[in-house]
């Protein structure tokens, strides 16, 4: 029986989309070759999602280290975060080096599984596996110098010196893309230690719920979206189109709600004409939100200032198992647009091209009209997302290291 280490800063019961992808990948490692010890942060959380606990508080032992620098005030956290690099929980991930460094006297770990943002696990992750001359499966959930928001990062040569020395020392690498992947092999000289495992969904996280069936108003469009608005999550092209068709298009009525995060509102102040059409939800444990969405006839989703990556989200692929159609806001024609092509059943346009969402708004709006929203979606493109292969893509890493 192999003992494992996952080094994760985020972790239940935080929630939010960056636990997710650990949870249901403890959840469903086989428990007959696996121990698995979990080092987390512990430190004041934004949004709590005890279900997620749930799933794996039997499955897998976890130890907090507390972040200081989270209970520091402003302006000393200001100096700090100034001087610290690559995040600013490189503090935090010192004292797991030392914490986990301890831990392995009494539980002899095999392996370690770290996982980010913050890239500053990996740090240490690596320097503690190659010290204690163990295995080391570094895994990007985000890009760290290949992100397209890198260019705003402060001491850029520091960080893509410290990457580089990560990808050089760890014994794996796991990425979300295929676009991802690309960029990391570009960096390293062995391109066979890099796999892709696309996000997923959980199968038991549907079982409980007729997620299927809500009341349809014939003259009302029903939009969804769950997750946060941020730079490569922009609704501002989306709500712009929405504005200006709702001047000249009378029948155009919609209801859209927005779970996630109550500043999601400060997106729609600028369209006055959209406020009474829009619901802002603050953020649900994660069965809840599934549930809320499900009420949607389509599902919003948005990929916006991609120009080095491609971020493949986890509510991609609950939105795939939910079977509705999508509405998909993009930077580009890339992996994602391939995905989405694949589905058959979303509507795609681009983020810099105004025409082309007015176009696929007014599209879907007709086919809504028409009763022609909804189309067969083969259970063998959906099932290759379930959580339970992703586990599996996983396990076949693991074994091929020892």
């Amino acid at each position: 029986m192999k003992n494992i280490l996952i080094w994760s800063y985020h972790f239940p019961p935080e929630g939010g989309p960056g636990v997710q992808r650990i949870t249901k990948l403890i959840k469903n490692l086989p428990q007959d070759k696996y121990r698995v010890f979990v080092i987390t942060s512990k430190r004041k959380l934004k949004v709590l999602d005890y279900s997620l606990l749930e799933e794996i508080k039997y499955r897998c032992k976890f130890f907090h280290v507390k972040d200081y620098y989270s209970y520091l005030l402003g302006d000393i956290k200001k100096l700090l975060r100034s001087i610290m690099v690559p995040d600013k929980a490189y503090l935090w991930s010192l004292s797991a080096y030392y914490k986990a460094k301890s831990l392995h006297k009494k539980h002899n770990f095999d392996l370690i599984i770290s996982t980010s943002p913050p890239h500053s696990s990996h740090i240490f992750a690596s320097k503690l596996a190659t010290h204690l001359n163990i295995k080391c499966i570094i895994e990007f959930r985000d890009e760290w110098t290949s992100n397209s928001l890198f260019e705003r990062s402060k001491k850029q040569n520091k960080q893509i010196e410290m990457e580089n020395t990560v990808l050089r020392n760890c014994s794996h690498i796991v990425t979300i893309s295929e676009t991802a992947k690309r960029n990391l092999q570009s960096k390293i000289l062995s391109k066979n230690k890099i796999d892709v495992i696309y996000n997923g969904f959980d199968e038991d996280d549907f079982k409980d719920y007729n997620f299927s069936d809500h009341q349809i108003e014939p003259n009302k469009l029903k939009i969804g979206y769950m997750g946060r608005l941020n730079t490569l999550h922009s609704p501002k092209s989306f709500f712009s189109a929405l504005s200006k068709l709702s001047t000249v298009k009378v029948d155009l009525t919609f209801q859209c709600t927005i779970i996630g995060d109550k500043e999601n509102s400060k997106w729609i102040k600028p369209y006055p004409l959209l406020k009474e059409n829009f619901t802002i939800l603050g953020y649900m444990e994660h069965h809840a939100c599934l549930e809320e969405i499900s009420k949607s006839d389509i599902l919003l989703l948005l990929s916006t200032n991609s120009n080095k990556t491609e971020v493949v989200t986890g509510k991609v692929f609950e939105y795939f198992r939910l079977k509705k159609p999508i509405f998909a806001i993009l930077s580009s024609k890339g992996e994602l647009y391939n995905i989405l092509v694949d589905y058959n059943n979303a509507y795609i346009a681009y983020d810099d091209d105004p025409e082309s969402i007015s176009e696929e708004l007014l599209r879907m709006w007709q086919d809504f009209r028409n009763h022609n929203l909804v189309k067969k979606i083969p259970d063998t493109f959906i099932d290759r997302f379930d959580r339970k292969q992703q586990a599996k893509q996983y396990i076949e890493i693991i074994e091929s290291l020892f």
